[in-house]
């Protein structure tokens, strides 16, 4: 059995995050055993900076890419966040002609 998953609190505009994961292992017959496991993954803080349509992250942080395999570090990110941007501005491409 296994399961993972993201506890965290809020403190004004920012959020505190922490990542889990846990596993129970079980073994019957002749040599029964039980393995529990439970890490916690990864710490970070992130808020909203809405002048800037981007987020602030602090921590323990991934570098994402379409290209390279994604890259754990710890610091502080400042990505744009597309979900800030108007509806009718989401995705937008402009027309070629």
């Amino acid at each position: 059995l296994s399961g993972n998953g993201t506890g965290g609190a809020n403190l004004g505009a920012w959020r505190l995050r922490a990542d889990w994961q846990a596993n129970l292992n079980h073994q019957t017959g002749s040599s029964q055993s039980t393995d529990k496991q439970f890490d916690w993954s990864r710490y970070y803080a992130y808020r909203a900076i809405p002048a800037l349509r981007s987020r602030l992250t602090m921590g323990e942080d991934y570098l994402n890419s379409d290209i390279f395999d994604s890259l754990r570090f710890t610091g502080v990110s400042l990505r744009s966040d597309d979900s800030m941007l108007p509806p009718n501005l989401r995705g937008y491409a402009p027309e070629v002609t």
